[in-house]
């Protein structure tokens, strides 16, 4: 990936086209154009608010006996914003070690010792202060949505609630893996609702923080990307799960 570049060509141009005579310049490994990803669509039906109704098809009641997830692996959920304030959130985001000024485990506002936003980036990654993930749309270390694109912040707070919400807590819902550890990747555009401009760049974040299952529940129409393919291969060679 060290060796992949992107380029601005004028809006009157035709991205294909450019590409296609990128592509005949003998330096030039690949070139294409960079597509924009939709979030999937979630259906209103009521009964979706009945999580026993999914928790049975998944087995999940029987599946808790044996585990109920584990800090030990991270998983990232690359979509449109995570509202980790959120109480039934904040308890399972993970704090990145090398981040976590105070060393207590979990991200704290202001400036040390009572915080961990001190203005340095520790771990040399370009992030300044990406304790618990980065948003790509407002390029911050607050992975949270945007007030612009609601429709987008919301999907990313639902996707990471359903297994990320912290169960048996007497607060809220219960997500899949109870004691699961967040990390999150706003890969919204800041401009276009329902739409993730930034999910390969996220998938790459999220494998490079340390991820072990990266959740992807968005997609496209259209040709095959190399860009995109190397991007998940590179995530499964560093040993992780992409969704």
């Amino acid at each position: 990936l060290s060796r992949v570049y992107y380029g601005s060509i004028s809006s009157a141009a035709d991205p294909r086209f450019t590409a296609s005579r990128l592509n005949n310049l003998e330096e030039i490994e690949y070139a294409e154009p960079k597509f924009m990803h939709y979030i999937n669509d979630v259906p209103n039906d009521p009964l979706l608010a009945n999580q026993n109704n999914a928790f049975n098809r998944m087995n999940a009641f029987n599946g808790w006996t044996i585990a109920k997830g584990s800090a030990s692996v991270p998983i990232a959920v690359v979509d449109g914003g995570t509202y980790w304030q959120h109480e039934d959130l904040t308890p399972n985001m993970r704090a990145k070690q090398s981040e976590d000024v105070n060393s207590n485990g979990r991200f704290d506002l202001g400036a040390p010792p009572a915080g961990d936003e001190d203005g340095i980036d520790q771990d040399g990654n370009g992030l300044v202060d990406d304790v618990i993930g980065w948003n790509f749309a407002n390029n911050t270390n607050n992975p949270r949505g945007l007030a612009s694109t609601p429709n987008s912040a919301a999907h990313g707070t639902a996707t990471a609630s359903h297994f990320g919400a912290r169960a048996n807590n007497s607060i809220g819902m219960a997500g899949s893996s109870w004691n699961c550890s967040i990390i999150g990747v706003c890969a919204a555009s800041a401009t276009s609702d329902n739409g993730i401009a930034y999910g390969f760049e996220g998938i790459a974040y999220a494998y490079a923080s340390g991820a072990k299952i990266i959740n992807c529940s968005w997609g496209r129409t259209g040709g095959y990307s190399l860009f995109e393919h190397d991007v998940i291969n590179a995530a499964t060679q560093a040993g992780a799960l992409v969704v």
